[in-house]
């Protein structure tokens, strides 16, 4: 609960209370009137695709206390004013209704997204607890995940939902900060430079994690010299007394390590590090055990339930970050045993006897190297077949990208290979070194759909993964659908 006079708002935005209570508490902030509840004040963001200032009207309709809106949109003359006071808040202008109405709060400001984010940072500052922010080009959300579980064992967690990682997700989250809160994880994503910066100037971390720097968005950002340095703007963001969490196997992180004033603590596999994975089992599709090597702990061993050797990666960054924290280690050992994979990320599903590994969420060539790997080497399937759509947003290597990919599944030799996209028929290509390899090319997800009723077999193995715009999730809900055979 915010409970944030609107005189703070006002103070906090520079904004101009056109009417309403300067005195009025506000309780929560909505951006969408479909959660909006009763009682909310609605900031009316504008984007490129959205418009909130449309929705103003509903927003009143369903019972919000008041609105923010932006200059730009705001009326100037006097009577200009009155008919948006009376279509914004569906005033009735009978005498007896006119006085509740008028205690309607609209708040103009120059700008609705900075006012969210200024309110945002307000109520950040006014918790003095451990903030987390994570970020890197692959596995940001599964470290976040696994961080939320471990520390949740011992900690009231407040952590960013679904894909809340961005310039509105995290003030949204940082809103729903309460007193009973005792540590907040932060997942931030990040397409240009700048962007990283923003979010950490917003939420004020104290903790900062990168997991690796990989290629990712290098079609926006061009070489991985500069993602490194796009994701390098969150070590500059903390300071002494704070702590930097990087992976010790990765070249990037090592270079870009010295860019922080925090305490750094590295982790790793390859390298020598303060937290380790050692003696590393393949439990196949149970997943993986290792012991733990950390400084000023007795060596453990853990038992990691999730697919895919990055993984360990990305159990050892949360580790690093719980154990600085505090966390023992019965109860680390307790919170990994219970883990789930998160959703369309190397996500295992059984349908009829036929094993799908749903990693539909996105694809960029790390992540699909690891995915492949986990096809490979632990899943047991008769055969092993692999339905893959482009890697997006990888700039003038694209094509190289996935020729590289197919000559790494033709040296798996998978049984079956199936792509869609304009990009995904160099993976093809690639893969064609291999003659033993049935490739099939489609224009769309439907024909792939069609293939697979056609070849699929009890005991197969199948791996489903393209970038978010491929929409692979379709061909995974194909599958479950007629797989009776």
């Amino acid at each position: 609960m915010l409970d944030l006079k609107v005189s703070e708002l006002l103070k906090v935005t520079g904004g101009e209370l056109k009417q309403g209570d300067r005195l009025q508490k506000i309780r929560r902030i909505s951006t969408d009137t479909r959660a909006l509840q009763k009682g909310d004040l609605f900031i009316a963001l504008k984007g490129e695709r959205f418009d909130g200032y449309s929705f103003v009207k509903e927003a009143f309709k369903r019972g919000a206390s008041g609105v923010v809106i932006q200059k730009a949109e705001h009326r100037s003359t006097r009577a200009e004013e009155h008919q948006f006071k009376k279509e914004a808040s569906g005033v009735v202008v009978e005498k007896e209704n006119r006085q509740r109405e008028e205690k309607k709060i609209i708040i103009v400001v120059d700008d609705t997204l900075k006012a969210l984010q200024q309110i945002a940072k307000y109520h950040r500052r006014r918790f003095n607890l451990p903030v987390v922010a994570i970020t890197g080009s692959t596995g940001k959300t599964t470290t976040k995940e696994i961080l939320s579980s471990l520390l949740g064992e011992k900690f009231l967690v407040l952590k960013t939902p679904e894909n809340y990682n961005n310039e509105i997700g995290i003030p949204l989250t940082l809103l729903n900060l309460e007193k009973d809160h005792q540590v907040v994880v932060l997942e931030m994503a990040m397409r240009a430079k700048g962007e990283i910066r923003l979010l950490t100037e917003i939420a004020e971390p104290n903790l900062g994690l990168i997991t690796n720097i990989g290629q990712s968005h290098r079609e926006r950002l061009g070489s991985i010299a500069d993602i490194a340095q796009a994701k390098g703007e969150l070590l500059k963001s903390i300071g002494k007394g704070d702590i930097a969490v990087l992976n010790k196997d990765d070249l990037w992180l090592r270079r870009i390590s010295k860019k922080t004033k925090a305490k750094v603590i590295f982790y790793g596999i390859k390298n020598e590090a303060e937290v380790m994975a050692i003696r590393i089992q393949n439990l196949k599709e149970e997943g993986w055990r290792f012991n733990l090597k950390a400084k000023g702990y007795p060596l453990s061993s853990l038992s990691l339930p999730l697919l895919g050797e990055h993984n360990i990666y990305n159990a050892l960054a949360a580790l690093s970050i719980a154990l600085s924290l505090g966390l023992n280690l019965s109860l680390i050992k307790k919170a990994l045993s219970n883990l789930r994979a998160v959703p369309a990320r190397l996500e295992m599903l059984k349908e009829k006897g036929v094993i799908i590994i749903n990693d539909t969420y996105n694809s960029s060539p790390a992540s699909l190297k690891n995915a492949l790997l986990v096809l490979k080497e632990q899943i047991k399937g008769k055969r092993k077949i692999a339905v893959l759509g482009d890697m997006r947003e990888l700039g003038e290597e694209a094509i190289k990208d996935h020729q590289e990919i197919g000559k790494i599944i033709a040296h798996l030799s998978l049984d079956f290979l199936l792509v869609v996209g304009d990009l995904a028929k160099f993976i093809a290509e690639g893969a064609r070194l291999n003659k033993k390899i049935g490739i099939f090319l489609f224009q769309n997800n439907g024909q792939i759909i069609n293939k697979l009723r056609d070849i699929i077999c009890p005991g197969d193995a199948i791996l489903v993964k393209g970038s978010r715009v491929m929409k692979m999730e379709e061909v995974v809900e194909g599958i479950a659908t007629f797989c009776e055979c």
